[in-house]
C-alpha cells in the first residue's frame, strides 16, 4: 500500500536520504521533495520519512486531489514546461536566464553586457576593513579595553 505526503510550503528541500540500503531522491537525477509538493510512496518508506522530517504531512486521496485543484499552475513562456509547484517553476526559469535572447521574431539578439566596477586597492582595503569591523562588533569585540589594530 503506498501513502500520500505532502511537503508544506514553509518545509524544506528533501534529497539524497538512505532507507534500508537504498538511495532515494537523487538531487543529481533531479529528485526532490520540494515544499508545496505530494508524492505518493510506500508505507513504510512514508513512516520513516513522516518520523524523519516531522513538518511532512499524510494526505488522504481526497485531501491531495482538492490541494492540487486548488493550486495555480504556472506555465514558462519560453518553453512547455508547467507546473504547480513556485519553487520548481522558479528553478526552471532561472535555465532560461543564460539563453540568447529573441527578438519578437525569434532572431538572436546581440545585448551589451554588464559593466563590472573596477575597484582600486585603497578602496579594496577599505571595505576589507568596515567588514573585519563589523565583524568584530557582531561578536562584541569591540568596547573599553579592547583594540582595534590591523594592517591589510
Amino acid at each position: 500500500m503506498a501513502k500520500i505526503l505532502f511537503n508544506p510550503e514553509n518545509g524544506s528541500e528533501i534529497k539524497n536520504f538512505v532507507f534500508k540500503n537504498e538511495h532515494f531522491m537523487d538531487a543529481k537525477e533531479g529528485q526532490a521533495f520540494m515544499p508545496g509538493m505530494v508524492v505518493s510512496v510506500d508505507d513504510d518508506l512514508a513512516d520513516f520519512m513522516v518520523d524523519t522530517w516531522g513538518f511532512l504531512q499524510v494526505l488522504t486521496v481526497d485531501q491531495a486531489k482538492e490541494y492540487l485543484d486548488s493550486k495555480e499552475a504556472f506555465q514558462c513562456d519560453k518553453c512547455e514546461f508547467h507546473t504547480k509547484v513556485r519553487i520548481g517553476f522558479e528553478g526552471h526559469k532561472r535555465k532560461h536566464l543564460n539563453e540568447t535572447k529573441l527578438d519578437e521574431l525569434g532572431i538572436p539578439m546581440i545585448t551589451k553586457r554588464n559593466k563590472v566596477e573596477e575597484k582600486d586597492a585603497a578602496t579594496i582595503q577599505e571595505l576589507r576593513r568596515k567588514d573585519w569591523d563589523k565583524q568584530d562588533r557582531d561578536a562584541g569585540l569591540e568596547g573599553p579595553g579592547l583594540t582595534i589594530d590591523r594592517e591589510v
